[in-house]
C-alpha cells in the first residue's frame, strides 16, 4: 500500500516480506522535490530495525552523500558521489538513470557485487573459456580502470579479442551506444 502527497510523490509505503513481517518506509521531500530522506521499519515479531537514510545534493541538485542511520545509531556515509572530472561530458539524462539504476539495488546486492568483483580472482575461470570472447572496456573508466581489468581479462581469455576506446567512459554502452553496437554487429557476424 502506498500513499503519496498532493504532488504525487510517495510519502509511505506499507509491505509484508517474505518473513511475515511489515516494512513501513517514510519519506520527506525537499522544496525542489528531490528525496531528502527515507526511514524503512522492517518489522518480524516483536523485532524492528529503523534504517534512516538521507541524501544530500549540489548546488546542480545532483546527489552527493548518502548517509544511514540504523536503530539510531550515528549515521555512516554510504555514498560519495564524485562527478566527472573538469571538461568531461556529462549527460543530466543519464546521470540521472544511473543513479535511479543504483537506488533500486538494495544495499545489500550492491555491497555483494562490489564485494564480488573486486575480491574474487577469476583468472582460472577465463582461461578455461574456449569459446570466442569479445572484452570491450573504455580506457576512461573511473569506476573500473581499463589497465587492470580489461586489459588484463582479455589476455587470459584463449580466444580473447579486446577493443579498448580511448576516452570513453564507464558507461559506454549508453554514451557510446553507435560505437558499441557497430563494434558487437562485426564481432556477432565474424
Amino acid at each position: 500500500m502506498q500513499c503519496y502527497d498532493d504532488y504525487g510523490r510517495v510519502v509511505r509505503s506499507w509491505s509484508q516480506h517474505h518473513l511475515g513481517g511489515t516494512d513501513i518506509t517514510d519519506n520527506t521531500y525537499n522544496f525542489d522535490g528531490s528525496l531528502k530522506g527515507s526511514t524503512r521499519s522492517h518489522s518480524k515479531g516483536m523485532a524492528t530495525t529503523t534504517i534512516a537514510t538521507t541524501y544530500s545534493y549540489d548546488h546542480m541538485g545532483r546527489p552527493t552523500t548518502t548517509t544511514h542511520s540504523i536503530n539510531g545509531a550515528a549515521p555512516t556515509t554510504i555514498s560519495e558521489n564524485v562527478y566527472n572530472r573538469d571538461g568531461a561530458k556529462v549527460s543530466e539524462g543519464v546521470q540521472r538513470n544511473w543513479w535511479r539504476q543504483g537506488m533500486n539495488g538494495s544495499i545489500k546486492a550492491h555491497y555483494d557485487c562490489i564485494k564480488a568483483f573486486s575480491e574474487t580472482d577469476f583468472t582460472e575461470d577465463l582461461k578455461s573459456v574456449t569459446i570466442p570472447v569479445l572484452v570491450m572496456h573504455g580506457e576512461d573508466d573511473q569506476i573500473v580502470p581499463f589497465e587492470t581489468t580489461g586489459k588484463v581479462a582479455a589476455t587470459l581469455l584463449p580466444n580473447g579479442k579486446l577493443i579498448s576506446y580511448p576516452g570513453f567512459p564507464h558507461g559506454m554502452p549508453t554514451t557510446e551506444a553507435a560505437t558499441i553496437n557497430k563494434d558487437l554487429l562485426a564481432f556477432f557476424e565474424s
